[in-house]
């Protein structure tokens, strides 16, 4: 970044808010410099080549810019549809189905002087820009509501996002894991997908993470999670009062706990709440 910023007469802090380390402190406690960093897709670079699609796109975003450019926003796992133009992003090209590699487009081309543009697909150079824009489908209301702000809030660049800090997204990352859960005892997923009605989610056969799910059920994971996390209390207690998770796995491993969170795995840490609740019902 000090090099960057010394060859380019850009300032350092300018530089660094156009690198992924940015969100550390929003989206996650601690940067990691290697292996995997929740809420980012992985791009799982061989030499020069990724075998992961872990660089999104909006085409509309693309075919808007004077000069074309790739957000940073468009690597996390999360941002599955663009808020602008109301549209699913797209994690490949849409012609070949090659992940997208733009710094792909000069190599082995020695007499070319110019790459050419940005947009264009290195390995059947179909341009980006013209991909379909496809419409999100909504399952719930209240959980496409709360979805959207969280992705204005990432789309403004503002690290301070109120609610939306980092205990928020630590909690959002751990409901996302319990929803890919392969734990017969563990059925958050096909209760809440019971009540909106969405996809059924085909899980990888090891235990996966979050990051490394298709961009169409991650979407869908999105909306399971959005859905609780629409009313919190209420809708994740009558989760585990219908014996669709426990406490104990609502709490496990997840280091940022956010007081809000706490008060509601320490009411679901007690079945004479879930007594309570149902004669309240």
């Amino acid at each position: 970044m000090r090099a960057l910023s010394l060859h380019t007469g850009v300032e350092a802090e300018t530089v660094k808010q156009t690198s992924l380390r940015e969100y550390e402190g929003l989206l996650y406690q601690h940067y990691r410099w290697s292996g995997s960093q929740y809420w980012l897709l992985p791009l799982k670079m061989v030499d020069t080549t990724f075998r992961h699609h872990g660089l999104q796109f909006c085409p509309q975003c693309l075919a808007e810019d004077a000069e074309p450019y790739f957000r940073k926003r468009w690597r996390v796992a999360f941002y599955t549809m663009c808020t602008k133009h109301q549209c699913m992003v797209h994690d490949r090209c849409p012609s070949c189905g090659a992940p997208v590699a733009f710094h792909r487009r000069e190599m082995g081309k020695f007499s070319k002087v110019e790459a050419g543009a940005i947009t264009v697909c290195h390995a059947c150079e179909f341009d980006l820009r013209a991909a379909a824009s496809v419409r999100p489908i909504i399952y719930d209301e209240s959980a496409f509501r709360v979805f959207l702000s969280v992705l204005q809030m990432i789309e403004s660049g503002e690290k301070t996002g109120g609610k939306y800090d980092v205990g928020f997204f630590s909690v959002l990352h751990q409901l996302c894991k319990i929803m890919l859960m392969h734990n017969s005892n563990v059925r958050l997923r096909q209760y809440v997908s019971g009540l909106i009605e969405v996809p059924k989610i085909c899980l990888q056969k090891k235990h996966n993470p979050f990051e490394r799910y298709s961009l169409a059920d991650r979407y869908v994971v999105m909306q399971l999670v959005m859905w609780l996390l629409a009313d919190p209390m209420t809708r994740i207690t009558q989760a585990w009062c219908n014996k669709a998770v426990r406490y104990c796995v609502l709490k496990k491993d997840l280091k940022s706990k956010p007081l809000w969170y706490v008060e509601i795995v320490d009411q679901c840490s007690d079945w004479r709440n879930s007594d309570a609740y149902f004669g309240r019902s």
